[in-house]
């Protein structure tokens, strides 16, 4: 009869996990990260949705995002493992100066 409860409480804190996240986006057929506004480390991302919205099909895109998400535990994630955690995104909250690049 405890299971019950205990799995609504997980799942009650995996959802409490989830958050927004907000700022510079940068895609490339290699990488996916975001840098956040808020000064901390780098992320790599993971969400084909955030892609398609932005029609990146080959192109180097930047942006500025707000997206609702879950970051992972340290590891090594992205292109050669330079990433320490990932960033599942689970909803675009928003999506504005959206910029090719060649870099």
């Amino acid at each position: 009869m405890l299971t019950a409860p205990c799995v609504l409480v997980l799942a009650g804190c995996a959802a409490s996990m989830e958050r927004t996240y907000r700022g510079e986006y940068f895609l490339n057929f290699e990488n996916s990260v975001l840098t956040p506004e808020d000064g901390g480390p780098r992320l790599c991302v993971r969400s084909p949705q955030l892609a398609e919205r932005l029609g990146a099909q080959g192109a180097t895109v930047r942006a500025k995002v707000a997206v609702r998400g879950q970051v992972s535990g340290k590891g090594h994630y992205c292109g050669l493992g330079a990433y320490e955690r990932v960033l599942t995104v689970t909803e675009i909250v928003d999506i504005s100066d959206v910029r090719a690049c060649n870099d």
